[in-house]
């Protein structure tokens, strides 16, 4: 919304844009690489969006990274002609959509796996991706400068789950008139257990010592 395009409607640039990532994906498929059937019948409908035709590609090289290369050309081919865009507004472009392919792809495969892997990745997977929101926000902003784009960092508070500072936050923003009830209930699994936790193991204590008392005074007898 804060860049020049040569073509004014909203919904076109979007259907374009989901269809050069549907082009790239499939030219970097490792079963089908390269500009096959199903990748021409996708530059077609791009053509039909764009009102104009695109000029062939070739790959420089047959190997995976000459046709991530191919996907990329491509790319920058067709923003060419949607975008009215410097080289600097391109390149933030081009990162932009880099990343949400590489994180679509990351949480599918992710979505895959056992719930113990999802706990044990999770957290890490947040943190990476608010990092790299943090430098593409940082980008924008010094692209397109202060007055086009106001970027507000994100802080992760994934290390904070389960404490009670965190659920009483939560509660006071979500729960509306049961902020009291679930403050009491984070109260209860912070403390309570813990106090019966605690009780328990020094009665087992007090147990044990008396015990070893009679043991001991019956040794003495």
């Amino acid at each position: 919304a804060k860049l020049s395009y040569s073509i004014d409607n909203a919904k076109t640039r979007q259907e374009i844009r989901g269809q050069i990532n549907l082009l790239k994906a499939q030219i970097t498929d490792p079963r089908n690489v390269g500009i096959g059937t199903e990748a021409k019948q996708i530059i077609t409908t791009i053509e039909r969006l764009l009102g104009k035709k695109l000029t062939p590609l070739t790959p420089i090289s047959n190997d995976p990274s000459g046709y991530e290369d191919l996907a990329n050309r491509m790319e920058q081919q067709i923003v060419d002609m949607v975008y009215n865009l410097s080289s600097e507004e391109k390149g933030l472009i081009t990162d932009i959509n880099n990343a949400v392919l590489k994180w679509n792809k990351k949480i599918q495969q992710l979505l895959l796996l056992s719930q113990k892997e999802k706990d044990d990745l999770s957290q890490g997977y947040i943190d990476e991706s608010l990092t790299e929101y943090e430098k593409l926000g940082n980008k924008a902003h010094t692209v397109l400068g202060n007055s086009k784009f106001k970027f507000e960092p994100m802080v992760s508070n994934t290390q904070d789950v389960g404490k009670i500072g965190f659920a009483f936050n939560h509660a006071i923003q979500n729960f509306g008139m049961y902020q009291f009830v679930v403050l009491m209930g984070c109260i209860l699994l912070d403390f309570v257990i813990v106090m019966i936790v605690l009780l328990v193991t020094n009665k087992e204590t007090d147990d044990n010592n008396k015990k070893a008392n009679i043991q001991s005074s019956g040794t003495t007898i």
